[in-house]
């Protein structure tokens, strides 16, 4: 079995490598007298350069060719190989920045240690590597770097790092949008910097205004997004309940909006509660005494004793709404909004009613029934009754008026007339009005020519 060591680390090769593999670098092979002899009695020779030819998968079958300095290729069956070292070359190594990088060059170092110790005869071709690597070792061990072959000071290192590195992470953090698509603290370079501040007081300081700057960024984009929640009426209570922790937990004081919404949501907050709490006992009391209600001809009304008390809710309900606060909380109102909102009407029905406005009457109860549901039962039953009942007065209306129109068009002006006036009788409409006067006019006019 032949062993290979690589010239970065002492990497080892069985025979199962592809066939026909060609190293053009210099090392040394461990040569067995015989097949059967012991790894002992192994003799050094030196190479410039070598071929594996052994059959993949076959053990100990096959040779290799060694190129010697003089030009000539050895052929050394595989069975009597016992290592095959190639010279590490620093020169490869052209960055040595971390203690990563460090433990690389150095476990090569030791592997080369560990063939000197098993096998003395390789000490006086393997010592110049290991100088070489020690050498480089000592370097980085007395605070230098090795960046693009050359070893500078690490101070240099890192002064250049932070130059170099601030400038572009300061870059891409004010490009991000939003920003919270780049993601600083897993960034590698910001990642190294991290590292390099252990020891450099300019790397701290610039790892400490790069988390900052990204913070503050960062808490601009969340609390515009938070305050762009609160115009959504889909959001719940709860949810705005979280959301406002949340918008206190990330500095409002450096954003005036977000400092002047907290104050008037803790504001708004509280009147909703009060509007809530006073219009409980008063929308109790009202739908009970919606029980009594069954005509609505005439539209029922709050008791004299219990009108007053919806009335002056209802100023604190305009006063309320008149700040805009956010829609969560006029969800939140709904009970003080909707009983206000029917009683209101309901008086407003007293003298619509009675003017037989009911197209007016239509209009401002269908936006309520939905509401009324939110004051109680015994009130949605009445608001769907007093809908009917206008929905029903417009039917007759829309009813005499057409068949009116079609008599008219037939040339029976006086059936036209008619159903006109019985139409205007429902409703007072202008534009009947209009007509039944023209009629009795065309009307009396032929009665003259007779």
């Amino acid at each position: 079995m032949a062993f290979i060591f690589g010239f970065c680390c002492l990497v080892f090769f069985t025979t199962s490598s592809p066939a026909q593999t060609t190293d053009s670098r210099p090392g040394i092979a461990l040569v067995k007298p015989q097949a059967w002899s012991k790894p002992a009695e192994a003799t050094v020779s030196e190479f410039i350069g070598y071929i594996d030819r052994t059959p993949e998968g076959a053990t100990g079958a096959g040779y290799y060719e060694l190129k010697t300095k003089l030009g000539d290729k050895r052929q050394v069956p595989a069975s009597r190989i016992v290592k095959i070292i190639v010279y590490p070359d620093v020169s490869v190594y052209t960055r040595i920045t971390s203690p990563s990088e460090r433990d690389a060059l150095a476990a090569v170092a030791t592997d080369l240690k560990t063939a000197i110790s098993d096998y003395p005869s390789t000490r006086s071709y393997l010592d110049p590597s290991l100088k070489a690597l020690n050498k480089e070792l000592a370097q980085y061990d007395a605070g230098n770097v090795k960046i693009d072959g050359a070893w500078v000071s690490r101070e240099t290192y890192v002064a250049g790092q932070v130059r170099v590195l601030g400038g572009q992470l300061r870059s891409d953090i004010v490009r991000a949008n939003p920003t919270s698509s780049f993601d600083l603290h897993t960034d590698p370079r910001f990642v190294g910097l991290q590292d390099m501040a252990a020891t450099s007081a300019s790397a701290k300081a610039l790892v400490k205004e790069l988390s900052e700057t990204y913070d503050k960024l960062l808490r601009v984009e969340s609390r515009q997004a938070l305050l762009a929640s609160f115009d959504s009426n889909a959001l719940a209570y709860s949810e705005a309940q979280g959301a406002v922790e949340r918008l206190k937990t990330l500095k409002p004081e450096e954003d005036p909006r977000s400092l002047a919404f907290i104050k008037k949501w803790d504001a708004s907050i509280e009147m909703a509660k009060q509007l809530r709490t006073r219009a409980e006992p008063l929308a109790r009391e009202f739908d009970d005494q919606m029980k009594n209600v069954t005509d609505v001809a005439i539209p029922p009304l709050a008791s004299p004793e219990l009108l007053p008390k919806i009335n002056a809710l209802d100023g604190d309900v305009k006063v309320f709404l008149a700040t805009k606060p956010a829609p969560v909380l006029v969800n939140e109102s709904d009970l003080a909004i909707s009983l206000t909102s029917i009683s209101a009407a309901f008086n407003k029905l007293q003298t619509l009613f009675p003017a037989r406005e009911f197209l007016q009457a239509k209009e401002l109860l269908d936006p309520l029934v939905a509401r009324s549901s939110v004051v109680g039962p015994e009130t949605k039953r009445v608001a769907g009754l007093l809908q009917t009942y206008v929905s029903e007065r417009i039917r007759d209306f829309s009813r005499q008026r057409e068949e009116a129109k079609i008599f008219f068009d037939s040339g029976k002006h006086k059936e036209a007339l008619e159903k006109f006036e019985a139409a205007y009788a429902v409703i007072p409409d202008p534009t009947v009005g209009e007509q039944i006067s023209q009629l009795k006019e065309a009307l009396g006019l032929a009665a003259e020519k007779k």
